[in-house]
C-alpha cells in the first residue's frame, strides 16, 4: 500500500513539475514574440523617418541650387582667375651720384673746397611696376611684370666770386679752371620678370611660397657735362648700357591676422644675371674731339631684393598694399667708375653696386 502512494506521488510530482514548465517556456515565448514585434515596429518607425529627412535634404538641395543661381558667391582672395597689380615706387637710387666741379674760394690749381655735382634726393623718383598673372587652385600662381625707372638731374654752378672752379670730368690740357660748369644726367631702368610661384609650406595662417622665374634688365646712363671759361668751352659726354638676363629665384612669407582683412609679408629673391656693358666716352673742346674712347665687357650682376609691407583686403577681390623695397645690384658700371677709368686709363671690366631703395604702395585686384 505504501509503495503505490509514493508511486503515486512521484508520477504527480512529475507532472507538475512538467506542466510548469511547459507554462514557463509559452509564456517565454510570449514576451519573446512581443520584443520582436516592438524591435520591427521602431524598424518601421526609424525608416519613416530616414525617408523624411531624405526628403528635407533633397529640398533644401534644391533651395540652394536656386540660391546659387540667382546670386553670386563672393570668390576669395585665393580663388582662381586672371590678377593684375599695380605699383607706385617713391625710390632713393644709391651709387649712382657723380661730382662735377669743386668751388674754391681761393684762385690757385689746388682745389680746397667740397666738390659738387649731381645728387638724387631721398625719394626723388617716381617708377612704376606693373604685374598680370594667373592664380591656379592651389595657390600657385603665374606672372610677368614691367618695371620701369627714370630720372632726369640737372646740375649748375658758377665760380665764386673772387675764387676758382675746379672742373673734375675734363682730361689733363683741356679747361681745369671754369667760369661755369652745368650738368644733365639721365638714368633708366627696365626690368622685366617672368615668375610661377607656388605654395611650399602652411601652418594656420602662416604661409611659405616658392618662386622661380627669369629676369631682364637693362640699365641706360647718359651724362653730358659743359664747362665754360672765356670763349672757350669743353663738352663731356658719357654714355653707358647694360643689359643683363638670367634665372630668378626667391621665397615669400605671409602671415594673416584679424579675420585675414589684413597681413604681414616678407619677399626675397636672387637673380644671377649674365650680360655686356657697353660704355662711351668723348671729350670735345670747342669744336676739336679731344678724347674719344669706347669699352666693353661681360660680367655676371647679381641682385637681390627684399621687399616687406603691410596689406589689408577690404573684400576678398580687392588688397592694398604699403611695403618698402631694398633692390641691390652688384657690378654695375656707374658714371663716376667709368670717368675715373678713362681718366686713369685704367681697363674697364668690372663695376660698382647701386641700390633702389624706398616706399611702394600697391593694389591688386583678382577678377
Amino acid at each position: 500500500m505504501k509503495k503505490v502512494t509514493v508511486l503515486t506521488l512521484s508520477l504527480f510530482m512529475i507532472f507538475l513539475i512538467l506542466g510548469l514548465t511547459r507554462s514557463f517556456a509559452q509564456a517565454e515565448e510570449e514576451d519573446l514574440k512581443g520584443v520582436i514585434k516592438s524591435l520591427e515596429n521602431q524598424i518601421k518607425e526609424n525608416e519613416q523617418k530616414l525617408e523624411d529627412l531624405k526628403k528635407r535634404m533633397s529640398e533644401q538641395e534644391k533651395i540652394k541650387e536656386e540660391l546659387q543661381a540667382t546670386v553670386k558667391v563672393p570668390k576669395k582672395a585665393d580663388d582662381t582667375g586672371l590678377f593684375f597689380d599695380a605699383k607706385l615706387l617713391l625710390l632713393t637710387p644709391r651709387g649712382n651720384d657723380i661730382d662735377i666741379a669743386i668751388p674754391d674760394s681761393n684762385t690757385d690749381w689746388d682745389p680746397e673746397g667740397p666738390a659738387r655735382g649731381i645728387e638724387f634726393d631721398t625719394f626723388s623718383t617716381v617708377s612704376g611696376k606693373y604685374t598680370l598673372g594667373y592664380q591656379f587652385e592651389n595657390n600657385s600662381r603665374l606672372s610677368s611684370s614691367y618695371w620701369r625707372f627714370d630720372s632726369d638731374e640737372d646740375f649748375s654752378i658758377t665760380k665764386p666770386s673772387g675764387g676758382a672752379l675746379h672742373a673734375l670730368l675734363t682730361l689733363p690740357g683741356g679747361i681745369q679752371l671754369a667760369d661755369s660748369a652745368s650738368a644733365h644726367l639721365d638714368y633708366e631702368l627696365d626690368v622685366i620678370d617672368l615668375e610661377y610661384m607656388r605654395p611650399l609650406f602652411q601652418s594656420g595662417k602662416l604661409t611659405t611660397s616658392g618662386l622661380i622665374g627669369l629676369r631682364y634688365a637693362r640699365i641706360d646712363q647718359y651724362l653730358s657735362a659743359t664747362y665754360k671759361s672765356g670763349a672757350d668751352t669743353e663738352r663731356v659726354t658719357s654714355d653707358i648700357e647694360t643689359n643683363m638676363f638670367g634665372p630668378k629665384v626667391g621665397v615669400m612669407g605671409k602671415r594673416s591676422f584679424f579675420n585675414d582683412k589684413f597681413y604681414f609679408q616678407v619677399d626675397g629673391a636672387i637673380s644671377l644675371l649674365v650680360g655686356n656693358t657697353d660704355a662711351k666716352y668723348k671729350d670735345i673742346y670747342n669744336t676739336s674731339v679731344w678724347a674719344h674712347t669706347t669699352s666693353e665687357y661681360e660680367s655676371v650682376f647679381p641682385v637681390y631684393e627684399l621687399d616687406i609691407g603691410l596689406g589689408w583686403t577690404p573684400i576678398p577681390d580687392l588688397e592694398f598694399r604699403l611695403g618698402y623695397l631694398i633692390s641691390y645690384w652688384t657690378d654695375v658700371l656707374t658714371q663716376k667708375a667709368y670717368v675715373d677709368d678713362v681718366h686713369t686709363a685704367k681697363a674697364v671690366d668690372e663695376g660698382d653696386s647701386v641700390t633702389f631703395d624706398g616706399i611702394v604702395f600697391s593694389i591688386k585686384y583678382v577678377f
